[in-house]
């Protein structure tokens, strides 16, 4: 992130007409971090006074300028949102989310302690941690060099030596496999001599995305990525295993198998240049059970704790339904508000466990 950014005059986006639409969102993580996303829309007209007005805040936030004024105004509407009555049906989600991910429960009462001690001080301390890992999206034709940003590689400076393979037509596209790492060639257009190279090394790949059918998926720390598919490119299996050996155990990422996955019209060539031809998968033959994922752990333990907290709520609306409107004490307007508070809830907690039912298995 840029430091030192000259200052300008803090507007907000929708003064001017320079942005209709602002939005932002946090989603935790199990390892204790968070991704935050900020987002402005702008015309093409507006989109440099945008960009220029979303780089200052950031430096804003980078240099200490948080008035308490801001905080404040946000505080306040958090601590009304877990203030409010449907509070608690509103917080079932993320609760659930804690439970799965192993993060301790907090009641309303503690989120509201830790909301208020928060100052400008720890917002600082925030913006600078996260200015170490913040990548800056722009606008097409648009840089943001100007106030320090680097741009993010779009390909690399060089490919890796080995076995070579090719898919499609010959020259089209052409996998590497090295010792060091994989690379992909592609060519801009038939017969062009410009070609894009994206190298993911070993020891600089973050993840690698394993699929059972053999498909990996490498992930370079620099945002690049290379698909390696046995079956699209002809790759034995022996050059697979160097490629799961190469890469750390840490970045593996096992994933289900996929419904359907590529496959080749033909044999691979044998020798270390290997042409082949991607062809959709046939239709499936078996049960439409067949084709979905295996259900995982977390999607078991979600399903069951969403279907109890749903029939809970079912209960309590089904009795309220049935008895309360003979309730001499609750008038009918009260009566049919609450009881289609409950009805929401139940089906705002059954209709995720539904989704996991269907589309998953239990093989």
């Amino acid at each position: 992130m840029a430091q030192g950014v000259p200052a300008r005059p803090r507007r907000r986006p929708e003064e001017g007409g320079y942005s209709y639409t602002t939005a932002s969102d946090l989603t935790p993580r199990r390892d204790g971090f968070a991704v935050l996303a900020a987002f402005a829309d702008a015309l093409p007209a507006k989109q440099d006074a945008v960009l220029g007005g979303f780089v200052d805040v950031l430096a804003g936030f980078q240099a200490g300028r948080i008035a308490q004024a801001d905080l404040d105004a946000v505080r306040g509407r958090a601590d009304a949102a877990l203030s409010s009555p449907e509070a608690a049906a509103r917080r079932l989600p993320g609760m659930a989310e804690d439970l799965l991910a192993g993060r301790p429960w907090r009641d309303a009462a503690e989120l509201r302690s830790q909301l208020w001690a928060v100052t400008p001080g720890h917002l600082h301390e925030v913006a600078l941690e996260a200015a170490g890992t913040a990548l800056l999206q722009v606008p097409s034709g648009h840089s943001a060099d100007w106030a320090g940003y680097t741009a993010a590689p779009t390909a690399s400076d060089r490919a890796v030596t080995g076995p070579r393979f090719i898919t499609g037509r010959a020259g089209d596209a052409e996998l590497t496999v090295g010792d060091d790492g994989v690379s992909l060639t592609e060519r801009s257009s038939p017969g062009a001599d410009g070609t894009r190279v994206a190298t993911v090394l070993y020891r600089s790949c973050a993840a690698m995305l394993s699929w059972p059918d053999g498909g990996r998926r490498l992930i370079g720390a620099d945002g690049l990525t290379v698909d390696v598919e046995p079956a699209v490119y002809g790759v034995e299996p022996s050059t697979m295993a160097v490629i799961d050996a190469a890469v750390p155990p840490h970045a593996v990422v096992p994933l289900p198998p996929r419904p359907h996955p590529p496959r080749l019209d033909r044999a691979p060539a044998s020798g270390t240049t290997t042409s082949a031809r991607p062809t959709a998968a046939p239709p499936a033959t078996g049960t439409a059970l067949a084709d979905r994922p295996r259900r995982t752990g977390g999607q078991m333990a979600a399903m069951v704790l969403l279907g109890a907290l749903g029939g809970c709520f079912g209960l309590l609306a089904l009795m309220l339904t049935v008895f309360g409107a003979d309730d001499p004490e609750t008038g009918v307007g009260e009566w049919l508000a609450l009881s289609g508070f409950l009805w929401g809830v139940t089906a705002l907690l059954a209709w995720p466990a539904v989704r996991i039912l269907r589309r998953t298995s239990r093989r």
